[in-house]
């Protein structure tokens, strides 16, 4: 654990070294969604509805923003890389 604090206290002669921890630690809890009976993981299919029915590959899916209803902006993969390296958080 690590440690938050580091201090000591002084009674007299008497000198006792002190540690603060934190009590709580962020821990990430991922789930899985399992068919009751067989215990197999559910898959989903991507599918386009309005297109199609059968399924849509990887590379035809992208990532886009909704700025009205059914008026979308897409932004390619490129884009998000630029601006996570552009992020600063000072």
């Amino acid at each position: 654990m690590h440690t938050v604090w580091k201090g000591s206290l002084s009674l007299g002669l008497l000198n006792i070294g002190i540690r603060l921890y934190s009590a709580v630690e962020e821990k990430d809890i991922k789930f899985l969604s399992l068919h009751r009976e067989c215990l197999a993981p559910i898959k989903y299919k991507k599918i386009a509805p309005d297109c199609t029915d059968t399924e849509v590959s990887d590379e035809d899916v992208v990532k886009a923003y909704e700025y009205a209803p059914h008026k979308y902006i897409i932004v390619e993969e490129k884009e998000l890389d630029t601006l996570q390296k552009n992020m600063n958080l000072d």
